[in-house]
């Protein structure tokens, strides 16, 4: 059965703030393979370059400790198909109107990737 992107939602929407914290220019969900599942956290970046992913090191805001966290049972351990699913929940995600939605349309990107790894960029408005 395919993962349901509901709580996903539910969670960015109570950890994502509503404005633009300062300094923040685009976003990144890290995904990291932990001990139970796969875990995500928010990061703001007070920078953004399209053509070098180590924007996303430039932490000017964070979810933590708030992580969203999808048990191996529930997801798989496949990285690809989780990778895939975490993409269109934050499209998901930007699409709705609930809390932070907006402040996610407003950035530069968002992108979403494990840390470490490639980056997939879903939304902003310089890409």
């Amino acid at each position: 059965m395919p993962l349901s992107c509901d709580s996903f939602i539910s969670w960015a929407a109570r950890v994502l703030p509503a404005s633009a914290p300062t300094g923040v220019l685009a976003y990144n969900f890290n995904i990291a393979e932990a001990t139970a599942g796969f875990e995500l956290e928010v990061i703001g970046s007070s920078s953004f370059d399209r053509e070098n992913s180590d924007w996303v090191c430039e932490e000017a805001w964070t979810s933590r400790p708030h992580k969203y966290v999808v048990a191996y049972a529930e997801a798989g351990r496949d990285w690809e198909p989780f990778l895939a699913w975490a993409a269109t929940a934050v499209r998901k995600f930007i699409e709705s109107e609930l809390p932070g939605a907006d402040t996610l349309k407003k950035a530069h990107a968002v992108a979403v990737g494990f840390v470490d790894g490639e980056l997939v960029i879903v939304a902003g408005r310089d890409v």
